[in-house]
């Protein structure tokens, strides 16, 4: 398994972005290519990278949209949720203006949902739980506030160890 560069937590050979931290993972390289892919996006300078953190995290988070391994942060956890539950009331005002019957709300609840399970998920690997925790009711709400393992843990390295 590859690991980050930036924080040094444990990666899917296919991301793109760090589940953790939000930065590119493998410079800019596509398998079976032999130059590197240009970017817009600047790559960020260090693992706190000028920016916006929200939109880091938010993008980070959906580019490993069905990456259920490894382990997030309490920060990316955070910063993701900072940033979604703002946009779904956006959604839901929306559709409140527009008389439109929920339709933005679902169409964004609905392209978020797998990102956000693979995130919950990351998270309770964090706090050495399996993925099954997800459906105890309101334990994710404790994940905002629970420190995770120091060090390594059965489900990969610590992503804050670097």
């Amino acid at each position: 398994m590859p690991f980050c560069s930036q924080c040094g937590s444990e990666t899917v050979p296919e991301a793109l972005f760090c589940s953790s931290c939000g930065s590119r993972i493998g410079g800019g390289e596509l398998p079976g290519r032999s130059t590197p892919v240009r970017s817009s996006v600047p790559e960020p300078r260090t693992r706190h990278a000028e920016g916006n953190p929200f939109m880091r995290y938010f993008i980070g988070s959906l580019s490993n949209y069905a990456v259920f391994g490894g382990r997030a942060s309490r920060r990316a956890y955070r910063f993701y949720y900072l940033f979604y539950l703002p946009l779904l009331l956006l959604a839901m005002l929306l559709d409140a203006v527009l008389d439109a019957e929920y339709l933005l709300f679902g169409m964004v609840f609905l392209a978020t949902l797998l990102p956000t399970l693979a995130l919950l998920v990351r998270r309770l690997h964090d706090v050495d739980r399996t993925g099954w925790f997800l459906l105890v009711p309101f334990y994710n709400a404790t994940l905002l506030s629970a420190e995770g393992v120091p060090g390594d843990n059965r489900f990969g390295p610590d992503p804050l160890a670097g």
